[in-house]
């Protein structure tokens, strides 16, 4: 069979070409999302140059009635009439001055405030209107002109009229003879202004109405401007509660046409509130192009989609079926299957390499596996062969103990037959001495068995083991040892104990150990308690005695070969790294505590056998029946 060779770079290329629309549709998406958002940027920045627009006229105009009102107030005419109160002739002065300035109002009073003439040239299509005897003594401006401050600035001009205006005293023969004031109204001839400039509405509200608007047609109604309040108000709450900025950007439908607005309140010269003035810019242009833009996007998604999914489906199968075949193959080998088993390798391309490295890398953990498993064996060789040193070395020792427990026996047994030897007893009394010299010689020939017993290799696999009783009979071969002499052993055993999975031999090194290292730790004497029982699934016992239990800058030590914290010359420092290696060989677990009052208590977690259960013993030789066993 020919292979034909096609590179997976190749087939990517062929899946990128695939994804073609599909990225094109992503970068059309972004595309929509930049405008949107540049649209945003751009009407936002808008409202801003249309704010300082708005500054700048109402600063500008400011300064022009500033000066005006200084120029007028210089005019020699008008400071000889403002003295005399001359009425008619300041009308006539005034109205002549008109047509020279663009003011929406000039006016002169006296040195009270009271209104001696007031000319509003642009206030009526034709001629002027003229105003006589107004106070403006409540006038804010006039107030501050008065107390020396800024002569000008954001004032009402009369009820409900938000202007411009400026404030110059009039001096006549080193007096003040009265006031020139010159304003503009900040009107819908203000609002037309600001929207010829920078192409934004304007609408100044005022107590529910509008003062001003640029809006085309009548002048916005109650409705409107509520609609606008709330829009502003909302957007405000909507806003990060530690936000000072009084000026509110929102959204909002005014007259069936989206607008997004900026409103702010407008304060005058003494800080009172004048109106709200809101700045927008219609947006319906914007939103039909981003209309046309998303509906555009949406066919070429709606076509590149479903193209990729076939393309991306076809163009991955000869690439995802040889990696399943790999990740079968590994799952296999998870599963314990044979290491020698190989991938077919049926193509050219970098699956096939990837095939045939899967392939060299089996066989390699196939060698691996092999030289592990010999080494395993070599090491459990040699754990057995530890374990048993440490066996026969903890049967050195308690042949050592015992020496002096069968000295006392042979002892007897050599003076009772020195005195058969001499013949001169009677019957009975030879019958009585051959009767203690059969129990004395019992009782060596049962310590020896029990040695012997404990020497023999463990032979045959794990099978169930009744702790009870082999733990019994691990403290009864070591209470022969001398270092029980003074030692009472206390026990409080559960009778339904389950059995456990072991080997007999290794239960009882382990009980032995225990029991030795809690008799030695009590040089003086003292007190071993055994407890047993069932717990959970499992098997646990705990030999805990009175002496000094292990320091804690000693516990992760204490199951170290070798290590041991008694007297040169007793034991080998091997007992609990023997217990520990053979507990966890079993699947089972040792713990160590300090006892409260001082003392050591070890205790042993092994799982029960299978439909583990025991029957009751009677007891231990050499214990009482009342719990309780007291070493030689």
């Amino acid at each position: 069979m020919r292979t034909r060779f096609f590179s997976i770079q190749f087939r990517l290329v062929l899946a990128f070409c695939a994804l073609a629309v599909f990225t094109i549709s992503t970068c059309l998406a972004a595309y929509y999302w930049i405008t949107a958002r540049e649209m945003q940027t751009r009407r936002e920045r808008e409202l801003d140059t249309a704010a300082h627009v708005q500054s700048a006229m109402i600063d500008g105009r400011t300064e022009r009635a500033r000066l005006m009102a200084r120029i007028l107030a210089s005019d020699p005419d008008i400071e000889r009439h403002a003295a005399r109160r001359s009425v008619t002739e300041l009308d006539f002065i005034l109205g002549s001055r008109a047509l020279d300035m663009t003011a929406d109002f000039l006016a002169v009073t006296d040195a009270d405030g009271v209104i001696l003439s007031q000319v509003e040239p642009a206030s009526v299509g034709r001629g002027f209107q003229l105003r006589h005897g107004d106070p403006l003594f409540l006038d804010a401006l006039f107030r501050r002109t008065l107390a020396g401050g800024s002569p000008g600035g954001l004032a009402f001009c009369r009820p409900g009229v938000a202007c411009i205006s400026a404030f110059a005293r009039i001096r006549h023969q080193g007096r003040v003879a009265g006031f020139v004031r010159v304003g503009f109204m900040l009107d819908d001839r203000f609002a037309d202004e600001m929207r010829s400039l920078t192409g934004t509405d304007v609408i100044l509200e005022r107590e529910g109405r509008a003062a001003a608007s640029s809006l085309p047609g009548e002048a916005p109604a109650t409705n409107e401007l509520q609609s606008l309040q709330s829009a502003m108000a909302r957007a405000a709450r909507e806003r990060a509660p530690d936000t000072q900025d009084p000026v509110v950007d929102f959204e909002i439908i005014l007259r069936g046409k989206p607008y997004l607005m900026r409103g702010a309140a407008l304060t005058g010269a003494d800080g009172r509130e004048l109106g709200r003035l809101y700045i927008g810019r219609e947006t319906a242009d914007e939103q039909r192009a981003l209309g046309k833009a998303l509906r555009a996007m949406g066919v070429i998604a709606a076509v590149a989609l479903p193209l990729s999914v076939l393309f991306g489906v076809g163009l991955s199968v000869p690439i995802v079926r040889p990696l399943r075949q790999v990740v079968n193959r590994i799952q296999d080998i998870a599963r314990g299957g044979d290491l020698r088993a190989e991938v077919p390798v049926r193509r050219l391309d970098e699956t096939g390499l990837l095939a045939r490295a899967f392939n060299d890398m089996s066989r390699a953990l196939d060698e691996r596996d092999k030289a592990l498993r010999a080494s395993a064996e070599e090491l459990r060789i040699n754990q057995e062969q530890l374990i048993q040193s440490g066996k026969l070395a903890a049967l050195g020792e308690l042949a050592a103990g015992v020496a002096h427990e069968i000295g006392n026996p042979l002892s007897a047994i050599s003076g009772y037959a020195q005195m058969l030897r001499k013949g001169k007893i009677g019957d009975d009394e030879r019958l009585e001495f051959l009767i203690e010299i059969e129990k004395e010689t019992e009782f060596i020939e049962r310590i020896i068995s029990d040695l012997l017993d404990f020497s023999r290799p463990a032979t045959g696999g794990p099978h169930p083991v009744d702790l009870v009783e082999t733990l019994d009979a691990a403290l009864k071969t070591a209470s022969a040892h001398k270092a029980f002499k003074g030692v009472t052993v206390t026990r409080e055993v559960d009778e339904n104990t389950p059995a456990v999975m072991a080997n007999r031999k290794e239960i009882l090194q382990i009980g032995i150990n225990l029991f030795m290292n809690a008799a030695q730790s009590m040089p003086a004497g003292g007190e071993i308690s055994l407890t047993v029982t069932g717990m959970n699934g499992s098997a646990v016992f705990t030999v805990a005695d009175r002496g000094p239990g292990v320091p804690d800058h000693l516990l992760d030590k204490i199951f170290d070969p070798f290590f041991t914290t008694k007297p040169t010359g007793v034991g080998t420092g091997l007992g609990l790294s023997i217990c520990y290696r053979i507990i966890e060989k079993l699947g089972g677990r040792i713990e160590y505590a300090q006892r409260p009052g001082g003392g050591a208590s070890f205790t042993v977690t092994l799982p029960a056998a299978p439909a583990a259960g025991r029957s009751q013993q009677e007891g231990i030789t050499g214990g009482s029946h009342d719990g309780t066993h007291s070493g030689h």
